[in-house]
């Protein structure tokens, strides 16, 4: 028997009946394995015993991550370690942020990677 939940689907659901929509709503407050946060974890998380849960649509490499508190620590232990290791290589500074705001992104220049990969060849 299908009930309809307004309150979970929204007003719009029995005109969007689409598979991608109830999906949607479905896992609306899950983390899905393609999101940037689990990609930037990979497969430390399963290595942590971290569970991914695939339902009957998922292809091998999706699906939702059970463990979100453990996502999040992992996550933020990466950042940590690689700011470590550039400390120790001598760095004056390291800045670790998750998030890059855009208008935090512009204040920084553009370098020009082909002008640099001329100037390497000259000086080879």
């Amino acid at each position: 028997m299908i009930m309809r939940d307004s309150g979970r689907f929204g007003p719009s659901f029995p005109n969007n009946r689409t598979p991608s929509y109830i999906r949607t709503v479905l896992t609306r407050e899950e983390v899905s394995t393609v999101c940037p946060l689990a990609r930037f974890v990979g497969e430390a998380y399963r290595k942590a015993g971290g569970e991914i849960r695939q339902d009957l649509f998922s292809k091998n490499d999706e699906g939702f991550v059970l463990d979100i508190e453990l996502l999040n620590r992992l996550a933020g232990e990466r950042p940590v370690k690689a700011k470590a290791r550039v400390e120790q290589e001598g760095c004056a500074w390291v800045d670790v942020k998750p998030n890059l705001p855009y208008d935090e992104l512009a204040e920084f220049g553009r370098v020009d990677t082909g002008h640099v990969a001329r100037v390497l060849d000259i000086a080879r």
